[in-house]
C-alpha cells in the first residue's frame, strides 16, 4: 500500500511540475517571413556573424529559436554553450567538429538539411571555409558562448 501511495504522489508531482514547465514555456502563434527578419551583427570584429531572433530570448530562461548567418571564411574556435542546442544547416557548407581545439582534419562538411546537436558544455568548433552559411538554432536559455582558446 505504501508503494502505491508513493507512486501516486510521485505521479502527481511529476504532472504538476510538467504543467508548470509548459506554462512557463508557452509558444504563441507567430509567423516570421524572411524579409521581416531583423539581423544583429556580432560586436566581436573577429567573427563575421549576424543573428535574427525568431522566438523567445536566448538571454532568458526558456525556449528560443534563432537564425545565424556566418560569412565565408569565418573560423569559430573551440567553444561551449551552457545550454543544449539543436541546429539545422539551411544553406551553405558548414565544416564542424566536436573537440577542445580547432582541428581541420576532424571536421565534417555539413550541407543544407543536416541536423546536429550541441550538448550543453560540449566543446566544438566550426569553419565557413568555402561559403556563407545560414543555420537555424533552437535551445533552452539562458545561453551564451565561452571560448576555450583562440588557436
Amino acid at each position: 500500500m505504501k508503494i502505491i501511495k508513493r507512486g501516486v504522489l510521485f505521479l502527481l508531482l511529476f504532472v504538476g511540475f510538467g504543467f508548470l514547465f509548459l506554462q512557463s514555456n508557452e509558444v504563441k502563434p507567430k509567423v516570421v517571413f524572411p524579409d521581416e527578419m531583423k539581423w544583429i551583427e556580432s560586436s566581436d570584429p573577429n567573427y563575421k556573424i549576424s543573428t535574427s531572433l525568431l522566438s523567445g530570448d536566448p538571454k532568458l530562461e526558456g525556449l528560443y529559436a534563432t537564425q545565424v548567418k556566418i560569412n565565408q571564411g569565418t573560423k569559430l574556435f573551440s567553444h561551449t554553450h551552457p545550454d543544449s542546442r539543436m541546429v539545422v544547416v539551411l544553406s551553405g557548407k558548414f565544416l564542424y567538429a566536436y573537440g577542445n581545439k580547432f582541428d581541420e582534419s576532424k571536421m565534417k562538411e555539413m550541407t543544407p538539411g543536416t541536423f546536429f546537436t550541441e550538448p550543453a558544455n560540449q566543446p566544438h568548433f566550426a569553419w565557413t571555409k568555402n561559403s556563407d552559411v545560414l543555420l537555424q538554432v533552437t535551445g533552452y536559455g539562458p545561453s551564451g558562448t565561452n571560448y576555450l582558446n583562440q588557436k
